[in-house]
């Protein structure tokens, strides 16, 4: 299983040092969230990803860093760091996927399910469903982020 902590701490860390030295390693505000400790291994990269409205809390002053990581969640985080990064989103809305489980996106994932399925950053299970809801793997985490990885960056657009 991949925990929302983790899942920012691995992705921010990774874009940082494999893309882009604008984003900041380390910051030292107060992100506001109760449950996130600020000496926790994540705090950090959850007090950057909330700074820039990457993350959002599970309530208004809750993070739920050891809560699942679900599929929706992960793409959802990647979406809004493309578009934190100035990345082209443009496919967010465009096509949507066709999934017999397409019903349980939340309307706060649709965007981002959508993009990231245009991205080719997910695909879905077996049985054509996407299963926004079910817990994202490390595995996945870790193919999704690689993925995103080798999309176009800012500067390769065109």
């Amino acid at each position: 299983r991949c925990y929302r902590g983790r899942f920012h701490e691995m992705s921010l860390k990774t874009i940082w040092i494999c893309c882009y030295s604008t984003l900041s390693d380390k910051v030292t505000y107060d992100h506001g969230f109760e449950d996130v400790a600020q000496d926790a291994y994540y705090a950090s990269a959850v007090a950057w990803a909330s700074l820039f409205n990457v993350t959002k809390g599970t309530s208004a002053t809750t993070f739920s860093p050891d809560a699942v990581c679900t599929r929706a969640q992960a793409v959802t985080f990647l979406y809004r760091y493309a578009k934190y990064l100035g990345m082209d989103v443009s496919s967010a809305g465009t096509v949507q996927p066709n999934f017999v489980d397409g019903d349980k996106i939340d309307s706060w994932a649709a965007d981002a399910v959508c993009w990231a399925y245009n991205s080719g950053i997910i695909q879905g299970k077996p049985g054509n469903m996407l299963d926004p809801d079910g817990s994202a793997t490390r595995a996945e985490a870790a193919v999704m982020l690689v993925r995103f990885l080798n999309l176009p960056k800012m500067d390769e657009q065109a």
